[in-house]
């Protein structure tokens, strides 16, 4: 991360953010919701992926959608982002319909995998952290190294969950040390001794 600057100023927006938003919501850093902030981080994270890497149509799609619909204030915007989290995860437009979803909602696709589905519980939101999070969707993720996803998921999981879990991020330089002498050391070897030969 430390190589590349876009991802440290993805990492010290949604660090600002991810600190701006328990300073509001002082429950959400209790052991009892720090499961709920982290997924809620992970769908911000997903949400700013997929508007530049065309999983969503338009251009800034969730960036823009929360900027218009939002009050400056920062005073709606976790109902803004409660309805298109729903809507991502409604399949179908006749049930995106029966769900009663507002006209400006319904260009996000639905989601699968399950990163969407369970509660849309979302922090309150102050001017300031509403002000971070377009910070971070100025950013072209499509341009972040996958890398950062596990630096950010150690930064904002507790040690003793982490542990639990097994969660420990080990970056791809440490991982080569391993894989290379293993067997890619090798692959690479004999790719460059075949040449044009495709077999």
């Amino acid at each position: 991360i430390k190589d590349n600057p876009i991802d440290v100023r993805a990492t010290g927006r949604l660090n600002k953010l991810y600190v701006e938003l328990l300073r509001e919501n002082p429950a959400w850093a209790n052991a009892e919701r720090r499961a709920d902030m982290n997924h809620f981080m992970a769908r911000l994270i997903f949400c700013y992926f997929a508007e530049d890497t065309d999983i969503f149509d338009g251009e800034g799609l969730f960036t823009r959608t929360v900027e218009q619909m939002s009050e400056r204030d920062g005073s709606n915007t976790h109902e803004v982002l409660t309805t298109l989290f729903l809507a991502m995860n409604v399949k179908g437009t006749a049930a995106r319909e029966n769900a009663g979803l507002p006209r400006w909602a319904m260009p996000f696709p639905y989601v699968d995998g399950g990163l969407l589905s369970g509660g849309t519980d979302v922090p309150r939101f102050t001017r300031t952290a509403r002000s971070y999070l377009f910070q971070a969707g100025q950013l072209n993720w499509a341009a972040i190294n996958p890398d950062i996803f596990g630096s950010m998921i150690q930064a904002v999981a507790d040690d003793e969950e982490r542990g639990a879990l097994g969660m420990h991020y080990t970056s791809l330089p440490n991982i080569l040390k391993v894989l290379n002498p293993l067997f890619l050391d090798e692959l690479r070897s004999q790719l460059g001794a075949a040449g044009d030969n495709k077999s």
